[in-house]
Protein backbone atom coordinates (compact mmCIF):
# COMPACT_ATOMS: atom_id res chain seq x y z
CA UNK A 1 0.00 0.00 0.00
CA UNK A 2 1.25 3.43 -0.87
CA UNK A 3 2.55 5.68 1.96
CA UNK A 4 0.66 9.44 2.15
CA UNK A 5 3.61 11.15 0.97
CA UNK A 6 3.65 8.65 -2.54
CA UNK A 7 0.31 9.35 -2.97
CA UNK A 8 0.24 12.88 -2.36
CA UNK A 9 3.48 13.26 -4.74
CA UNK A 10 1.58 11.67 -7.48
CA UNK A 11 -1.58 13.46 -7.04
CA UNK A 12 0.11 16.59 -6.97
CA UNK A 13 2.81 15.71 -9.57
CA UNK A 14 0.16 15.48 -12.71
CA UNK A 15 -0.43 19.13 -12.60
CA UNK A 16 1.89 22.08 -13.23
CA UNK A 17 5.50 23.27 -11.55
CA UNK A 18 5.51 26.60 -10.07
CA UNK A 19 8.72 27.61 -8.91
CA UNK A 20 9.44 30.77 -6.72
CA UNK A 21 12.43 32.70 -5.35
CA UNK A 22 12.92 33.69 -2.14
CA UNK A 23 10.37 36.24 -1.02
CA UNK A 24 8.03 35.97 -4.13
CA UNK A 25 4.27 36.39 -2.78
CA UNK A 26 2.64 33.16 -3.83
CA UNK A 27 -1.19 34.10 -2.55
CA UNK A 28 -1.87 37.57 -2.18
CA UNK A 29 -5.34 38.60 0.33
CA UNK A 30 -8.34 39.16 -0.78
CA UNK A 31 -8.11 37.55 -3.59
CA UNK A 32 -9.35 34.30 -4.68
CA UNK A 33 -6.10 31.79 -4.80
CA UNK A 34 -5.41 30.57 -8.06
CA UNK A 35 -5.77 26.55 -6.81
CA UNK A 36 -4.18 24.80 -4.21
CA UNK A 37 -0.06 24.30 -3.79
CA UNK A 38 2.11 21.32 -2.70
CA UNK A 39 4.83 22.72 -1.16
CA UNK A 40 7.34 19.82 -3.30
CA UNK A 41 10.81 21.52 -1.90
CA UNK A 42 11.59 25.08 0.15
CA UNK A 43 9.46 26.79 3.04
CA UNK A 44 6.46 29.03 2.57
CA UNK A 45 5.50 31.93 5.15
CA UNK A 46 2.18 32.80 5.64
CA UNK A 47 2.00 36.26 7.53
CA UNK A 48 -0.08 39.34 8.14
CA UNK A 49 0.68 42.93 7.89
CA UNK A 50 -0.64 46.06 9.66
CA UNK A 51 -1.40 48.96 8.55
CA UNK A 52 2.18 50.34 9.32
CA UNK A 53 3.78 47.60 7.33
CA UNK A 54 4.61 45.54 10.41
CA UNK A 55 4.72 41.76 9.91
CA UNK A 56 3.73 39.15 11.76
CA UNK A 57 4.26 35.65 10.83
CA UNK A 58 1.45 33.16 11.34
CA UNK A 59 2.84 29.78 10.02
CA UNK A 60 5.92 28.29 8.01
CA UNK A 61 4.96 25.01 5.63
CA UNK A 62 7.62 22.83 5.39
CA UNK A 63 8.13 20.37 2.43
CA UNK A 64 5.06 17.64 1.92
CA UNK A 65 2.78 20.75 2.98
CA UNK A 66 -0.38 22.00 0.82
CA UNK A 67 -2.27 25.15 1.13
CA UNK A 68 -4.65 27.04 1.42
CA UNK A 69 -6.65 24.37 2.33
CA UNK A 70 -8.79 26.69 4.77
CA UNK A 71 -10.16 28.48 1.86
CA UNK A 72 -10.47 25.32 -0.15
CA UNK A 73 -12.83 23.96 2.73
CA UNK A 74 -14.67 26.49 4.30
CA UNK A 75 -14.67 29.13 1.20
CA UNK A 76 -13.63 31.91 3.62
CA UNK A 77 -11.70 34.65 1.56
CA UNK A 78 -7.82 34.15 1.89
CA UNK A 79 -6.66 37.75 4.29
CA UNK A 80 -2.90 36.62 4.40
CA UNK A 81 -0.11 36.34 2.32
CA UNK A 82 1.83 33.34 1.76
CA UNK A 83 5.46 33.97 0.55
CA UNK A 84 8.54 31.84 -0.23
CA UNK A 85 10.99 32.06 2.94
CA UNK A 86 13.23 30.26 0.45
CA UNK A 87 13.22 28.89 -3.16
CA UNK A 88 10.51 26.97 -3.66
CA UNK A 89 9.10 24.16 -5.58
CA UNK A 90 5.52 23.82 -5.88
CA UNK A 91 2.51 22.12 -7.50
CA UNK A 92 -0.89 23.87 -8.26
CA UNK A 93 -3.66 21.78 -8.78
CA UNK A 94 -7.31 23.10 -8.93
CA UNK A 95 -9.37 23.29 -5.96
CA UNK A 96 -11.87 20.76 -6.69
CA UNK A 97 -10.14 18.00 -8.08
CA UNK A 98 -8.32 18.58 -4.78
CA UNK A 99 -11.38 18.74 -2.90
CA UNK A 100 -12.60 15.13 -4.82
CA UNK A 101 -9.24 13.76 -4.04
CA UNK A 102 -9.48 14.34 -0.98
CA UNK A 103 -13.27 12.70 -0.38
CA UNK A 104 -11.60 9.35 -1.86
CA UNK A 105 -8.35 8.93 0.15
CA UNK A 106 -10.37 9.43 4.00
CA UNK A 107 -6.47 8.55 4.88
CA UNK A 108 -5.01 11.79 3.63
CA UNK A 109 -7.89 13.68 4.80
CA UNK A 110 -7.68 12.75 8.24
CA UNK A 111 -3.91 13.02 8.27
CA UNK A 112 -4.66 16.54 6.88
CA UNK A 113 -7.02 17.45 9.64
CA UNK A 114 -4.39 15.86 12.07
CA UNK A 115 -2.23 18.46 11.01
CA UNK A 116 -4.42 21.10 11.21
CA UNK A 117 -5.15 20.59 14.57
CA UNK A 118 -1.77 19.99 15.30
CA UNK A 119 -0.67 23.67 14.10
CA UNK A 120 -4.00 25.30 15.98
CA UNK A 121 -2.14 24.11 19.20
CA UNK A 122 0.74 25.68 18.07
CA UNK A 123 -0.56 28.86 16.99
CA UNK A 124 -2.48 28.96 20.30
CA UNK A 125 1.08 28.74 22.25
CA UNK A 126 2.20 31.34 20.06
CA UNK A 127 -0.39 33.69 20.68
CA UNK A 128 0.57 32.79 24.28
CA UNK A 129 3.74 34.26 24.07
CA UNK A 130 2.77 37.11 21.85
CA UNK A 131 0.36 38.22 24.48
CA UNK A 132 2.03 37.77 27.84
CA UNK A 133 5.53 37.36 26.69
CA UNK A 134 8.47 40.60 26.33
CA UNK A 135 10.35 40.47 23.12
CA UNK A 136 13.26 38.90 24.76
CA UNK A 137 10.18 36.21 25.50
CA UNK A 138 8.36 36.29 22.37
CA UNK A 139 12.36 35.80 20.68
CA UNK A 140 13.09 32.46 23.22
CA UNK A 141 9.83 30.76 23.02
CA UNK A 142 10.07 30.53 19.28
CA UNK A 143 13.04 29.25 18.87
CA UNK A 144 11.94 26.73 21.12
CA UNK A 145 9.20 25.42 18.29
CA UNK A 146 11.87 26.01 15.38
CA UNK A 147 14.12 23.39 17.07
CA UNK A 148 11.11 21.47 17.67
CA UNK A 149 10.01 21.95 14.36
CA UNK A 150 13.56 22.30 11.81
CA UNK A 151 15.99 21.09 14.69
CA UNK A 152 18.71 18.23 14.54
CA UNK A 153 19.73 17.24 17.87
CA UNK A 154 23.31 17.48 17.88
CA UNK A 155 24.30 16.83 21.43
CA UNK A 156 22.58 16.57 24.96
CA UNK A 157 19.70 19.43 24.76
CA UNK A 158 21.23 21.15 21.51
CA UNK A 159 19.39 21.76 18.81
CA UNK A 160 20.78 22.95 15.37
CA UNK A 161 18.42 24.73 13.31
CA UNK A 162 17.69 23.22 9.57
CA UNK A 163 16.26 26.37 8.34
CA UNK A 164 18.56 29.71 7.04
CA UNK A 165 17.18 32.32 9.22
CA UNK A 166 18.91 35.84 9.12
CA UNK A 167 17.93 38.54 11.79
CA UNK A 168 15.09 40.01 9.84
CA UNK A 169 13.49 36.66 9.42
CA UNK A 170 13.52 36.09 12.87
CA UNK A 171 12.30 39.84 13.18
CA UNK A 172 9.56 39.39 10.98
CA UNK A 173 8.41 35.42 12.84
CA UNK A 174 8.06 37.28 15.94
CA UNK A 175 6.74 40.74 15.07
CA UNK A 176 10.23 42.73 16.19
CA UNK A 177 12.33 45.19 14.48
CA UNK A 178 15.69 43.94 13.27
CA UNK A 179 17.57 46.14 15.63
CA UNK A 180 15.77 44.25 18.60
CA UNK A 181 15.93 41.16 17.62
CA UNK A 182 20.04 41.53 16.94
CA UNK A 183 20.41 43.00 20.21
CA UNK A 184 18.38 39.68 21.67
CA UNK A 185 20.42 37.19 20.01
CA UNK A 186 23.27 38.34 20.68
CA UNK A 187 22.62 38.45 24.60
CA UNK A 188 21.55 34.78 23.82
CA UNK A 189 24.85 34.11 22.16
CA UNK A 190 26.86 35.73 25.25
CA UNK A 191 24.99 33.68 27.74
CA UNK A 192 25.98 30.42 25.65
CA UNK A 193 22.31 29.39 25.09
CA UNK A 194 22.36 29.86 21.33
CA UNK A 195 25.26 30.26 18.84
CA UNK A 196 24.77 31.99 15.36
CA UNK A 197 26.93 31.62 12.29
CA UNK A 198 26.12 32.02 8.42
CA UNK A 199 22.17 32.30 9.27
CA UNK A 200 22.41 28.93 11.16
CA UNK A 201 20.93 28.83 14.82
CA UNK A 202 22.34 26.51 16.83
CA UNK A 203 20.65 25.87 20.54
CA UNK A 204 23.15 25.14 23.18
CA UNK A 205 20.78 24.78 25.84
CA UNK A 206 17.44 23.87 25.58
CA UNK A 207 16.68 24.36 28.98
CA UNK A 208 18.10 27.38 29.81
CA UNK A 209 16.47 28.98 26.32
CA UNK A 210 12.87 27.80 28.16
CA UNK A 211 14.14 29.70 31.46
CA UNK A 212 14.53 32.92 28.69
CA UNK A 213 11.42 32.38 27.50
CA UNK A 214 9.19 31.85 30.49
CA UNK A 215 6.78 30.40 29.10
CA UNK A 216 7.43 26.82 28.96
CA UNK A 217 8.23 24.95 32.05
CA UNK A 218 9.59 21.28 32.10
CA UNK A 219 6.12 19.86 32.30
CA UNK A 220 5.17 20.76 28.94
CA UNK A 221 6.15 19.57 25.62
CA UNK A 222 7.73 21.33 22.86
CA UNK A 223 4.97 23.00 20.94
CA UNK A 224 4.99 22.84 16.84
CA UNK A 225 3.04 24.11 13.97
CA UNK A 226 2.26 23.22 10.28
Amino acid sequence: MDSIPAKLNRFFGRFPKKTFLKYQTIIQPDQPPAGIYFLKKGYVRLFTSSAQGQELTLNLFKPGSFFSMIWALSDETNHFFFESFTPTVTYRAPKEEVLLFLKKEPGIFFDLNRRMLTGINGLLNRIEYLVFGKAKNKLASHLIILAKRFGQEVGSGSFKICLPLSHQDLAHLNGLTRETTSSLMKRLADKKIIDYKQKTVTVLNIEKLKEESLIFDQTRSLPTIL
